[in-house]
């Protein structure tokens, strides 16, 4: 006896299916079809022009069919300038929340037990990566999800709560980054934490592409000022590295000694290790004023209680931000 049919309830069928569709993918890539992605059975095919994405979805259509795979019509999104995806709502220069998570956190009642908490600050939580400060908007509402921490629901609970959903109505997004444009890292430290933004150009002026930020604990709060710095600069890197490897970036400091990093004498292990890791990536330091430093200063001096905000791609995300290209035209396949 032997299963014609992948069995439903088995613990490896998403892997298996997920690697079915990476080979189909594959396939399209080496016959020359590129700007194809998915994520299970959700396929987006990226194009510039009509024809072009004609011909991708022809492409698509033949390979699927090639080996006996089917799609549902009623679930197939063909030319479309914006589309929903994975929780994320994705056009040709940005991405957002989808707006019914945007309603269901505005129509979120305050938590009365740790679960509602908990569940509130996942629901917001999957988009931090949009929104700056995301640690100190929640700080108090996590402390109160912590084990051993009684469960009383103060007005700077419900502050920060009304600031947490205030802050969705602004449907807070980051572009999409363009690959034929260099990233710019603006970091910045303080005693409390660190932080950087991955940035772009964009007619004339930097827009952020990702946020990060990490407060630091009682023994990284004793690092002298270089230290730290050089430390806010690996972090950065560590945090978006997809999106740095293999290219030529700058980063902005408004720490002087930093424009000779390398130059570092005796170097401690740790320091060591960090030089190492930088030594992978290509890249300048250029030194801007601490006034001018704003953005990233803001995240830094944040007293976010060891919580890390951090865009580094998690499951979803590795998938959506590094590889959806900046096109005009999209299909949503399910």
């Amino acid at each position: 006896f032997a299963n014609r049919r992948l069995v439903f309830g088995l613990k490896t069928a998403a892997s298996i299916f997920q690697a079915l569709v990476d080979l189909l993918i594959d396939e399209l890539k080496l016959s020359g079809t590129t700007g194809i992605y998915a994520y299970q059975d959700d396929i987006v095919i990226g194009a510039h022009s009509f024809q072009e994405m004609h011909n991708k979805i022809r492409s698509v259509l033949d390979i699927l069919i090639k080996y006996n795979l089917t799609l549902s019509p009623e679930k197939c999104v063909f030319f479309k300038s914006t589309i929903d995806y994975l929780g994320f709502k994705i056009s040709h220069n940005k991405i957002q929340p989808i707006t019914s998570n945007i309603l269901k956190i505005a129509s979120f009642q305050p938590p009365r037990t740790v679960k509602q908490a908990r569940r509130f600050l996942g629901l917001c939580g999957f988009y931090r990566s949009l929104i700056p400060g995301f640690a100190e908007l929640t700080e108090c509402l996590t402390q109160l999800t912590r084990k051993n921490v009684p469960f009383q629901w103060t007005p700077t609970h419900q502050e920060a709560f009304k600031k947490l959903q205030d802050v969705f109505f602004t449907k807070p997004f980051v572009r999409l980054p363009d690959w034929d444009k260099p990233f710019v890292l603006n970091t910045d430290a303080s005693g409390q934490a660190i932080s950087g933004i991955l940035l772009q150009e964009h007619e004339g002026k930097l827009h952020p592409i990702s946020y990060y930020s990490k407060t630091l604990s009682n023994s990284e709060r004793n690092y002298p000022a270089i230290k730290l710095d050089l430390f806010a600069i690996y972090k950065s890197v560590h945090a978006f590295k997809t999106y740095l490897y293999n290219t030529n970036f700058k980063i902005l400091t408004d720490s002087k000694p930093l424009l000779h990093y390398k130059k570092i004498a005796s170097p401690t292990d740790i320091v060591s290790r960090w030089l190492l890791y930088l030594s992978e990536f290509q890249f300048t330091c250029e030194h801007i004023l601490g006034k001018e430093n704003t953005l990233a200063d803001f995240l830094s001096r944040f007293p976010v209680n060891r919580t890390e905000i951090s865009n580094t791609p998690q499951d979803e995300q590795e998938f959506i931000l590094p590889v959806i290209e900046t096109h005009c035209n999209t299909i949503n396949a399910t």
